[in-house]
């Protein structure tokens, strides 16, 4: 049990600051090499992708880096995250700052950054801030051959049920509802699922037992999933969250989900991506709330547990909602960047400091409706609808005399 435990706990300090122990050839190299899983995504053959190297040495005061095709980037992750993975290291091909899909398969890309500087009789030497970004693909082919397609309600719950681990993707508008989940609990998933055609989910999920859509995901990749006309009922009679999506989620990669014509009823604490949730990555995610009920917190990307990164999240609450007693809270250990709620509620009442962040990594937070806090910024109606990009969400599209949205 002593040994489980410790286990985990080194685990989620590896996730974003690990002691990777590489070396760098005839040179000493201290334990401690910060790693951070950058991203994580489907990709078919033929695609490239260009990474930003100098940005991101820049950000980390670093002048020089490695970009390379890592055979062994599991050593910093546990192995039951990719014991079903086709994994094939020809996959991929880098090319300076240059990422080429050329073969199926999974295949990871390690970035490794460090400053040189010289001893007083000139000769160079490595000084203690580098660290490694790690980007992880699923490549695939033209016609997502390696994904099994899902075309009904039922097969979406079925196929799942079936192959937790397996590659997904959709294939035509779904509507969900109880009738899927007469157990009254949700699906669990470890593979893949994606929907490039964005086509959408829809339906009433009535919720009892911490009942959600995804009752536990791990070691996921999920992109693109467009829910509208999607809504929830809570129904638990024990106290805790309620999401929109997942109950609990760890290790996993959500790009780019979308919320529209959503609504939520519950007098629990709400997150609407994920409630209990370890060492994910949130990246872009859209959240229309309306003709919603919600009498406790909001916490924007994740509730309890820690340790995840989010970045580009848009929260707008309709005018028709009814928010007394809420407040919105950013669970102060994760790392947040390019953030904005749109309350255009008149009912929200302010309960306690809103923003509730605690890590000097948050950044480009923004509120209209409600009360800020710390490095967050308050915004207008006018600027809001502009057109002017607010500085830092380059991920959000600003058209004049429209609210903004995430770009897709």
């Amino acid at each position: 049990m002593k040994k489980t435990i410790l286990s985990l706990m080194l685990l989620a300090i590896v996730f974003f600051c690990c002691g990777c122990q590489n070396e760098l050839p005839s040179n000493p190299i201290p334990m401690n090499h910060p790693c951070e899983f950058s991203n994580a995504e489907v990709i078919k053959v033929g695609e490239e992708r260009i990474i930003d190297v100098q940005q991101i040495m820049d950000k980390y005061d670093c002048t020089n880096y490695e970009l390379y095709v890592d055979t062994d980037s599991n050593r910093y992750f546990p192995s039951w995250l990719y014991e079903n993975e086709i994994r094939n290291k020809d996959a991929l091909e880098v090319k300076e700052n240059k990422i080429i899909a050329k073969e199926k398969g999974v295949c990871s890309i390690s970035m490794m950054m460090y400053k040189i500087i010289f001893s007083e009789d000139g000769r160079p030497q490595w000084k203690d801030v580098y660290r490694f970004m790690i980007y992880k693909y699923v490549v695939t082919d033209e016609n997502y051959s390696t994904f099994e397609p899902i075309h009904s309600a039922t097969e979406f719950v079925n196929k799942i049920k079936e192959n937790p681990d397996g590659y997904f993707i959709l294939k035509n508008d779904i509507e969900l509802s109880d009738d899927f989940f007469p157990e009254k609990k949700g699906l669990v998933l470890r593979g893949v699922l994606i929907n490039p055609e964005d086509y959408k989910i829809s339906g009433t999920l009535n919720c009892e037992k911490k009942m959600s859509l995804f009752y536990y995901i791990r070691g996921a990749i999920i992109d693109g999933l467009h829910f509208k006309d999607y809504h929830i009922n809570d129904y638990q009679t024990e106290k805790g969250f309620i999401t929109l999506f997942a109950y609990s989620m760890e290790y996993s990669f959500v790009n780019n989900i979308y919320f529209e014509d959503t609504s939520i009823q519950t007098d629990k604490c709400f997150s609407p991506i994920a409630c209990d949730v370890r060492t994910n990555v949130i990246n872009g995610a859209e959240i229309q709330l309306s003709n919603s009920s919600i009498n406790e917190r909001i916490f924007l990307g994740t509730g309890i547990g820690s340790a995840c990164r989010i970045e580009n999240i848009l929260l707008v609450i309709s005018e028709d909602s009814n928010v007394v007693d809420a407040n919105i809270d950013m669970i102060s250990l994760d790392i947040w960047r390019n953030c904005l709620v749109i309350n255009l509620s008149d009912k929200m009442e302010y309960v306690e400091e809103h923003f509730n962040f605690g890590n000097e990594l948050n950044t480009n937070a923004y509120g209209y409706g409600i009360d800020t806090f710390n490095n967050t910024t308050e915004v207008t109606m006018e600027e809001l609808l502009s057109g002017t990009a607010l500085p830092g969400l380059d991920a959000f599209e600003f058209i004049a005399g429209k609210l903004p949205t995430l770009k897709r």
